[in-house]
């Protein structure tokens, strides 16, 4: 119990002595009356569990690193749909006759140069269109020469599963006769086009070339 009233008759100078000797914390405690101030408690002193889901803090005295933790991010993945599995096989036949298309612009396109050349007057002009005539008939005999390839494949592979279900042996061709068939498919191509005199005297003539050439490498000097 405070004894602020029993105090108050007493000489200043009995109450400092009073104070020097029970110490500031006891005097304001049992002579005035007043209780000590109750401190809030610092940030270290929490309970653990109170800072368990704060973000941790970086001390301003500790050195940044020179390397900085970097979040790789996720990398997008692209797909082929010419080499997943997800898409099925690829229907050849479906794919013709969705693309078929292409093949008829391209020769749209090609008569429409052969029509520029004919009635270009100026000489650089001629020689680039003439170059895209060049290049856009070669790649239509190429995919002709394709499509020409697979058609005899399919056709070859329908006869061997006819020979199968009759019983006989199927018949698969080696690469000796694969070439010297595309040969002759290539031989009977050009005679049709009318082509076949013309490549044939292309192909004298590289010979020629090829043997002298030869002749003349094993000429003593």
């Amino acid at each position: 119990m405070a004894l602020v009233d029993e105090c108050k008759d007493i000489k200043l100078e009995d109450l400092l002595k009073i104070k020097e000797k029970i110490g500031s914390k006891a005097f304001n405690k049992k002579v005035l009356g007043v209780q000590p101030e109750h401190k809030k408690p610092r940030e270290s002193d929490e309970a653990p569990h109170k800072k368990k889901n704060r973000p941790q803090e970086m001390s301003s005295k500790k050195p940044v690193s020179k390397f900085r933790e970097i979040v790789p991010l996720k990398r997008k993945k692209f797909t082929d749909p010419r080499f997943d599995n997800l898409y099925g096989p690829l229907n050849e036949e479906a794919f013709k006759q969705n693309y078929e298309f292409i093949g008829e612009i391209k020769k749209k396109e090609l008569a429409t140069l052969k029509r520029q050349f004919k009635e270009e007057d100026d000489p650089e002009s001629k020689e680039k269109i003439k170059f895209l005539i060049t290049r856009m008939e070669n790649q239509i005999r190429e995919k002709q020469k394709v499509n020409a390839r697979r058609e005899k494949e399919r056709t070859e592979r329908a006869q061997n599963i006819e020979r199968l279900k009759e019983g006989k042996i199927p018949h698969f061709k080696s690469k000796r006769e694969k070439k010297i068939s595309a040969l002759v498919d290539q031989y009977e191509q050009l005679k049709k086009d009318g082509k076949l005199p013309k490549y044939l005297e292309k192909k004298r003539k590289k010979q020629i070339h090829k043997q002298r050439r030869y002749f003349e490498h094993d000429l003593p000097e």
